[in-house]
Formats: C-alpha cells, structure tokens, sequence
C-alpha cells in the first residue's frame, strides 16, 4: 500500500488514536506532509515515509475510510446563495497561497506568504481567521467546497454532555431501587477492562459480562454463609441496558471487534470477512495461476487385497486453472495432506492424461483433457506449500509461489468451491459416505456400508473431473470483452480453447521424470568400498558404480553424492549427476528394507536403538564382571608364579621351550581324548581290566600318537568277525 495525498491514516499510539490527512507527498517519496483531523487547532505536520511504513508494518498505522466528501460533496443547485457566497468569501482571503506547495505547509514559509499577500497597509482580514480557514480547507480535503460552513453540525446532537452529579436520561418506566448512574470517562475505562476479560462470545452472553464486571467492581461487602460466599452489591451501579448501549455505541468497538469477540478471530476472517476481490480478478489467461487444495473425501474406503477391512478416508487434491477453471490435476491417495500429497497432484499436471485414464480404464481424447502443463504461478495454503521442499518449484520450474494469508480461503475460491461441488455430485450416491459429525445411539455406522476401494473411488473422481472440464457451465464467470466478443461458452473446455489460442504462451512443458525427480527430496551420500551409503548403515549399489570401478577408487577417498529419494519406498533411490541420474537398488543382503517406507525405516531403527539402550546396563554389567573375572585369574597366576619361583632363572625359563611343549601336549591328549561310556556286548564283552592291559600296552608301545592308536583299536572293533 502507498501513501497518496488526501488519505486518511490513523496512527494507533496513544487512548484514542490520532487521525491524520495527507495533505503532500513529494516527488521522491521520501517526506509526507499531514494534518491531525481531530485537533481545532493542528497544524501541518512532516513524517518521513520510511516511518509510515514502519508504523504500518508494526500495526501502529491503519487506512481509514474518508468520509468527509460525502458530506461536502454539492451541486451548486443545492447550495443556498449564503452558502455560496460564504464559500467563495474564505476562497478570497486564501487563494492567492493555499496551492503554494509545499511551502504553505511550513510555518516560516506560510507567514511570508502571508505577508506578501496582505501587506499591513492593505490587510483585510485578521490573521485568525486566515489560519482558521487554512486549517479547514486542509483538514476537509483541499477542495473548494471544503470551505462551505458545516450547519448540520451546529447544536449539541451527538456532542458528549457535561456531566454532574445528577443523572442524565429517562427514568426508568418500573423503578427497581437502581436508576444507574452516569456513565463517565472512568466508569467506560472500567467497562473497556472488564470486557477485554470478560469477551462476550458464543459461550459467554453479555449479560454474563456485565455480572462479572459488576460483581468485580460494584461488591459492597463478601462473606461467607454455611460455607457459601455470600456479596452484598452497591446501591447504585449501571444498569444492563446502560452496560449494552456503552457497548454497541463505544468508539472502541467497531461491529468488526464485536463479532470478532461472538465468533472468535478464526470463523470471523473466514465467514464475515469484506470480499472486495475475487481470486481471478487479473488473471489474462490459462496457466497465469493455478490454484491447489486439498481435502478428507467424506468417504470410508475398503482395503484392495481385503475388501473386508475399512481403512479410512481418502485425501483429495486438485488443482486447478484459474482462468478456464479446468481442472490441471488430481491426486486421490492414503497419505495426508503433505507435500508428499501436494507433489503427486503437482506430478499429475503434467502427466498425459489420455495415459493417466486409461491406467484406470477410461477411455478419453486429448481435447476432453488436453492439460499436461505446468503453470506460471501457484496459488496454495501455507501448509505444504511453504518452506525449503515448495521452493523447489521456483528452483526447478520458474514457478512462482504465493500463499494464502491464515484464516483466507476465500482467496482461493475456485478450488474451494470445486470441492463442494464435487461432493454435492457423487456424495448421494457413494456407500460408506459419512452423513453426519457423529452417529447416535442406535443408529447404524455408516462405516460399515463403505465397499469402495481407492482404485474404485479414484475413477469416480477422474468421471467428476471429466463431467466438469466438458460440460459444466461456469455461472459465476466473469468474462472481459473479448471473450464475450468471439462468443466463447462459459464451459472449462472452451475457455481452455480460446486462451491457448488467443492468450497462450504461459504454461511450461517438462518431462514427468525430470518433475519427479526435482520433486523428491535430497540428501547428501558417499561412495564407499561396501557401496553407495545411504543413511545409517544402508548401501545402495548401481550397474554403472560397478563397471567404472567406483568402489574401489572409495577405498582410497570417500566422494560425497546427492541423492534423491521418494519416501514411499526404500527399494531404490536416485543418484544424481552431472549427465542426469543412475537408478540405485538395495543389494541382497540389505533386503531386510526392500518394500517399506522411509518412515518405517526410521521406526526400525529407533526400535533398534531402544532395545539398545533398555539392555546397555545388562551388558555394561557383563563387561565388568568379565574383566574381573579375567584380573582374579591373573592376580591368582601372578601370586603361584612368585611362589613357587622366588628367584628365577630368565635363561632356564625360556631355554627348553620347544620340549617343554610337547609334554605339555602328551599332557593334554591324555586329559583330552574321547572316552565312551562302557558298552556291554551281549555275546562276547570284555571285561575292564582287559581293556586297561590294552591300554597299556598302547602306552609302552613307542611311536604311536594316542589319536593313531584310538583309530587303529575302533577299525579293529568294526571289521571283527563278531561285528557282522
């Protein structure tokens, strides 16, 4: 908004305010000149316009309505002669510097106007009433008849009373002991406190507000009865229809304020806002702006695989063109109003759409869909279009990105009503549609007549599209001249038509893959020796990775990639590069994660971690219980060794290492050889003794290694006669 001569501003510092008319701007749009309208005596003021646009910014400056011209606006039929001849008198005294800009504006400069103008020896008029009618030729609006006398203000009608001690107004009609009182300056400062605390509402009345306020102010005396607290009020208090009226007539609540508080600040800016505007206002032709929104279809779906599981309701967006109202792109789906939702809509304008409907089994022609565009700007919520991720598409695609202010819907209209349109259409005649907020007692769950699956329910809505984009008349289209001109119907199909051919060249063309791949997120990964790494432990391999030797080069310097990866599934991600990007896919050993979502991942590895850190005491445990197991072992070699060798010999201990092995080995066969339990052979056993000759003779006999021998007595025993 720019500040331009003659607009009323009201700077909101201070109880009332302050209430200004520019009166000059300069050319460079540096300095304004102003005049308080309020004060009988203001004079021209100087403001720098950096501190207007400051004061407008902190919501320390407002615009206000002028209405001064309607009550100055005349024709000179309806002035009387006095009128005129008044008027025209007050013109002569000023005339010859009221235009004299800006110097009449400044005091140094205005009194040597003045004086040129009337030198003393021929003033005719005192110096009063000059700078009476300055004042109000500036403060009305720098307009001749700003200068007409003001007789409709003259009396006392509307003017603030003096007040005394008696009360003012008519007595009431049935006396009930509480005339009220009068209401003064500091009984209406009370009222303004105790109705910002106590805000009438939806839920609280203003005969509640003015109890509280009463009660807080006017309590003569409290006590308590029986536990019961118990108020005495004043004799005289204002009264509730003295309440009502300060409240309906105080300058401190316009009508805006007061639904605002019956309302709250929500439902006011989105029911009884003024809608000076609509949303296509300058909007020349298709693909200048599309509109995007989304919403939960009243709905419940049924699962594909298991027709017998409701799971939920469907979330819908579409976009939409706002010139020809043609629908630009749909997207029906599970996931909730995101920018993973707000992408695939964003992904289907620009999809073929006689491939996109035959994916569903309707057939179409181009013309009956012909938008696989992207456009110049979008308009959306600020939800999934705000942040890092939607500026992408100024990034990626040149398209520029505007958001709706909070609580603004009506912004974005055309979309919004498409929404109930469509709903108002195939609502009536879809099982499972939810009929009301909540069911009652008795009454049967709507639920459980969904049969519809999101394949099924999407082509319903694919047939809405196509039944809107051919055939709807737009009844609340505003059509310019030319359109109405060529004699264009009002039905999205032709307006499409006509604006490619007569206003086209604004509307993008990009391959869906290049769109997809801008559109899904990014994240910075390394090459390495075990594969292209992801995030946590995960490696992705590719065929080119391979063939040009990538992962042997990282075992020598660890490169750093950009990904890009679409969050609906961990199956494979995208490698960019300088020539476009390579297709990674999980190898076999990381299968573990194919056919999940990036969010299921992310909760296997917070499970992971958490089971990790419930066992951490357990295993911390175990680790020094085992460390001090292993130092009493040690302490308990270190003390024999100091026992049975008090001093020594370094060269005697290590001399005979090789021969002391092997004993210790014949040691350890013998503990260590596999001995079965004794086994009775029910025609021929040998008794234990000679089994222990045996075995000693084994013993005595030189060069036999226990292992040879045990082998040699078990062939012995299986291929015995007695074996068979």
């Amino acid at each position: 908004m720019i500040f331009t001569k003659n607009q009323v501003i009201k700077i909101n510092i201070g109880i009332d305010g302050n209430l200004q008319r520019i009166l000059w701007v300069d050319v460079d749009y540096s300095i304004a000149i102003t005049i308080n309208l309020v004060d009988e005596k203001a004079w021209p003021e100087k403001f720098t316009i950096k501190t207007l646009e400051k004061l407008l910014e902190d919501e320390l400056l407002e615009f206000v309505q002028d209405n001064i011209f309607s009550e100055i606006y005349f024709s000179e039929e309806e002035l009387s002669e006095k009128e005129i001849e008044n008027r025209n008198n007050r013109w002569e005294l000023i005339k010859d510097f009221a235009s004299v800009e800006p110097a009449v504006y400044f005091k140094d400069s205005r009194s040597q106007l003045i004086k040129k103008s009337y030198p003393d020896s021929k003033k005719k008029a005192p110096l009063k009433y000059i700078n009476k009618y300055l004042r109000l030729y500036w403060q009305r609006g720098n307009i001749l008849n700003a200068l007409l006398p003001n007789y409709k203000s003259c009396g006392g009608r509307g003017k603030k009373k003096t007040l005394g001690d008696k009360k003012i107004g008519r007595p009431k009609t049935y006396p009930d002991g509480n005339d009220g009182i009068n209401i003064t300056p500091d009984i209406s400062q009370m009222f303004a406190r105790g109705i910002l605390k106590y805000k009438p509402s939806e839920k609280l009345l203003i005969l509640d507000s003015y109890h509280a306020i009463i009660e807080e102010n006017f309590t003569k005396r409290v006590w308590f009865e029986n536990g019961e607290k118990k108020l005495e009020l004043e004799e005289v208090r204002p009264t509730i229809r003295q309440f009502r009226y300060w409240y309906l007539t105080t300058p401190l609540l316009n009508s805006e304020k007061r639904n605002i508080f019956k309302k709250g600040r929500r439902k006011h800016l989105l029911q009884d806002r003024p809608l000076l505007e609509v949303s296509d206002q300058y909007i020349s032709g298709p693909g200048e702006q599309y509109q995007i929104d989304s919403t939960v279809a009243d709905v419940y779906l049924v699962s594909e695989k298991h027709p017998d599981l409701v799971i939920g309701r469907p979330t819908v967006y579409f976009v939409i063109d706002v010139f020809s109202r043609m629908v630009a792109g749909l997207y029906v789906g599970m996931e909730n109003a995101s920018w993973l939702g707000a992408t695939m809509a964003m992904v289907n304008t620009i999809t073929d759409k006689v491939k996109f409907c035959a994916e569903y089994g309707i057939p179409i022609t181009e013309d009956q869909w012909p938008v696989h565009h992207f456009p110049e700007s979008i308009f959306a919520d600020r939800g999934e279009f705000k942040g890092y991720k939607a500026e992408q598409l100024n990034r990626s695609f040149g398209i520029r990105l505007e958001n709706a202010p909070p609580y603004r819907a009506d912004l974005k209209g055309i979309v919004e009503q498409f929404f109930r349109v469509t709903n108002r259409r195939i609502k009536p005649f879809i099982p499972g549609s939810v009929t009301k907020d909540g069911l009652e007692r008795g009454e049967r769950d709507y639920r459980l007549d969904a049969t519809l699956t999101l394949k099924e329910f999407t082509k319903i809505i694919i047939r809405s599209v196509l039944l809107h984009n051919n055939s709807q008349w737009i009844d609340k289209y505003k059509p310019d001249a030319d359109i109405v001109a060529d004699d264009v119907q009002l039905i999205p199909k032709h307006l499409w038509r006509w604006g490619i051919g007569n206003r086209s060249g604004l509307l993008k063309n990009f391959s869906e893959d290049y769109v997809k791949l801008q559109l899904m997120e990014r994240k910075k990964g390394s090459i390495t020796k075990m594969g292209i790494h992801f995030e946590r432990d995960v490696y992705y391999i590719c065929e080119r990775a391979e063939k040009e030797g990538w992962y042997q080069d990282a075992a020598f310097s660890r490169k750093e990639v950009w990904l890009a990866y679409d969050r609906r599934s961990m199956n494979q991600i995208y490698l960019l590069t300088k020539d476009g990007f390579e297709v990674c896919y999980l190898p076999e050993h990381f299968k573990l994660y194919s056919d999940i979502s990036y969010e299921e991942f992310q909760v296997m590895k917070k499970i992971q971690e958490i089971n990790k850190r419930n066992g951490e005491k357990e295993r911390t445990e175990d680790f020094y219980n085992y460390k001090n197991a292993i130092k009493d072992e040690i302490d308990k070699s270190v003390k024999r060794s100091k026992k049975e060798t008090e001093n020594p010999n370094k060269t005697e201990k290590i001399k005979h290492i090789r021969e002391n092995r092997r004993d210790e080995k014949e040691e350890n066969r013998k503990n260590e050889a596999f001995i079965l339990e004794e086994v009775q052979d029910t025609n021929n056993s040998r008794s234990i003794s000679e089994k222990e000759n045996e075995a000693k003779k084994v013993e005595d006999n030189e060069g036999l290694s226990p292992e040879l021998d045990f082998l040699q007595q078990l062939q012995k025993e299986l291929f015995s006669k007695d074996a068979y």
